[in-house]
């Protein structure tokens, strides 16, 4: 993602995973997103599901558990 609109080549290569992923009936997932302007980019070409350092930092399964955990 270092590259998204910044490098006309990795910007198309990452639009034709998109658009192949969308043809076929697949959720197409960024992985990688760091910045807020990879995010929009990434919205731009519409893909929809994202994850990476700018959302959360990599966490454990009980972390997770916590935190999907329902409020008592």
């Amino acid at each position: 993602m270092a590259r998204l609109g910044i490098d006309k080549r990795s910007t198309e290569i990452v639009r034709t995973i998109i658009m192949m992923g969308r043809n076929l009936g697949l959720d197409v997932i960024a992985e990688g997103i760091e910045t807020r302007e990879q995010q929009r980019h990434l919205q731009r070409l519409h893909c929809t599901y994202g994850q990476g350092y700018l959302f959360a930092m990599p966490s454990t399964g009980e972390q997770i558990q916590t935190l999907l955990a329902p409020c008592s």
